[in-house]
């Protein structure tokens, strides 16, 4: 019966992410998963062996080749789509198991756990979206789960490295849980050799990936990203922001003009184009039902909390009256992990929403060591349904479920009359923000030119590229994104004095509100 109901479990949890994957039509939120895209189907691509996610690209890739030699022959972007709708049932059924072996709680209890992150929108989102966040969130989880194994064994301790170093692999960020909350367990209940074995084993493996890999193929450098920056008030509430966005869709405060005007100032350096486009065409009566459903669970909550910490005190006073199940161990493991890995992201990006989609794993099992845990005991679940079934509501209807218009997406708008008149002979010139490049690069048969990407000398030449067909240049280019200004300011300056010297030998195509798309005057001397 146990078997039928985790098969049931996975069944149905896989279903029902790949039918919202299906009919998800806007996929602005995901920012490089045009790129993981890309990456895959081409020969050799710069992000093949990033340092941060060594083992994606190459995994994703013999995916998608291997669909291909067994006669598939679609894009890469649904195969890719398949890997993270299933990993995301697989989280699903470890995270239950967790709840319910690690820390000993009742079936329905684990299952309402389970139920929390599964419908939580960034787990939600995520799992129907070709990104590397739920792969890399379920080999750290396996890590996790046997490297709690209450009997200690042996096979179990194997296992448990085996995941962490592919976890590591996988995703930087994993680090976290395998060199710090894996061997905190191990310290708590003190196992030192178990610890120190797991840390060197783990790291000595990774280290030789690295280097074999670095030896054989060529790993990507530089970038912003890993870079650690000023703590202050302002990181504390992109993290707020980052974090509760990945719990409950808040993509309603975008249909009022005042919280776009806030976000654009808190957020000056990203590029939040997308969602205020999306806000802007939500209907009134979407965004006061989202107001009221993020209101209720919020609501519960803080009710679910208030209670528990009520039973806590009093299963101190009364021992005999609240008698907690097993498992504390595994609950100090939660908040170790939950603690570090946010630390770390405050220090990072503690507003990228991606990054803290894998925070959500280590957040729901700090709430449900902490608070469903008690309220099993109080008999009060009652209260953690009741919010369940409100992040149900607003994720689904306020969140998901906006998704499913593509006039709402911002990508797709922008490019569709490229998409729907340019030919494959035609170029593409660009200085939109980064995700709309890769989306264009994706989607477009003909050569996309970012001039993000262009060299100095490049630029000051004033020269457009040449194209056996037409040259079309995006609004973008002529009218800057502001945003962009301020995450690459020097760049921007040598764009728009590229603009300047060719605005005077551009006409227009077609005028828009995304600043329209021109092309050069057949007198302007600038025809390629």
């Amino acid at each position: 019966m146990k078997r039928l109901f985790y098969i049931l479990m996975l069944l149905l949890s896989f279903l029902f992410y790949w039918n919202t994957g299906r009919w998800i039509e806007n996929r602005t939120e995901a920012d490089d998963a045009f790129e993981y895209a890309s990456m895959v189907e081409a020969v050799s691509h710069p992000w093949l062996f990033h340092p941060h996610h060594l083992l994606y690209g190459r995994s994703m890739q013999l995916l998608y080749r291997g669909a291909q030699a067994m006669g598939y022959g679609g894009r890469a972007y649904p195969l890719m789509i398949l890997a993270s709708t299933l990993s995301a049932s697989g989280s699903l059924f470890f995270f239950f198991l967790f709840c319910y072996r690690r820390f000993s709680l009742r079936p329905v209890s684990s299952l309402l756990a389970t139920g929390l992150l599964a419908v939580s929108y960034g787990f939600w989102r995520y799992a129907a979206e070709a990104e590397i966040v739920l792969p890399a969130s379920l080999l750290g989880l396996v890590a996790l789960y046997y490297a709690t194994d209450p009997d200690a064994k042996p096979k179990a301790f194997v296992v448990a490295v085996i995941f962490s170093v592919l976890a590591v692999l996988m995703h930087i960020m994993n680090a976290v849980v395998v060199f710090v909350a894996i061997p905190a367990f191990y310290l708590l209940l003190r196992r030192w050799k178990a610890a120190s074995m797991h840390v060197l084993l783990a790291a000595a493996a990774a280290m030789i990936a690295y280097a074999w890999v670095s030896h054989s193929q060529s790993i990507q450098t530089g970038g912003n990203g890993g870079v650690f920056r000023h703590i202050g008030i302002g990181s504390f509430v992109k993290a707020c922001v980052g974090l509760s966005q990945c719990v409950a869709s808040a993509d309603f405060m975008m249909g009022f003009r005042s919280v776009r005007a806030f976000l654009n100032e808190l957020f000056a350096a990203r590029m939040l184009e997308e969602e205020f486009y999306l806000g802007a065409r939500l209907s009134r009566f979407l965004v006061l039902f989202s107001l009221a459903t993020y209101g209720l669970f919020v609501a519960l909550l803080l009710a679910c909390a208030g209670r528990a910490v009520w039973v806590w005190k009093s299963a101190v006073r009364s021992r005999s009256r609240f008698r907690l199940p097993t498992g504390m161990a595994a609950s100090a493991v939660a908040v170790v992990w939950f603690i570090c890995y946010a630390g770390l992201l405050l220090c990072i990006e503690p507003g990228n929403p991606e990054l803290w989609v894998m925070g959500l794993i280590p957040m729901w099992l700090l709430f449900c060591g902490l608070i469903l845990l008690p309220l099993t005991v109080d008999n009060r679940l009652w209260l953690a349904f009741c919010a369940l079934v409100a992040l149900l509501l607003n994720n689904g209807v306020g969140g998901i479920g906006v998704l499913r218009d593509p006039c709402k997406d911002y990508h797709r708008q922008k490019a569709a009359w490229i998409l729907e008149n340019a030919s494959t002979n035609d170029v593409v010139v660009t200085a939109g923000d980064p995700v709309f490049e890769r989306y264009l690069r994706y989607q477009f048969d003909g050569l996309v030119e970012y001039l993000y990407d262009w060299p100095e000398e490049r630029l000051e030449s004033g020269d457009l590229p040449t194209s056996a067909g037409e040259v079309y240049v995006m609004g973008d280019v002529v009218d800057r994104i502001a945003s962009l200004s301020v995450r690459f300011p020097e760049k921007s300056k040598e764009i728009d004095r590229y603009a300047g010297k060719i605005r005077l030998d551009l006409e227009p195509v077609v005028d828009n509100e995304f600043g329209g798309i021109y092309r050069p005057r057949p007198t302007s001397g600038r025809i390629p």
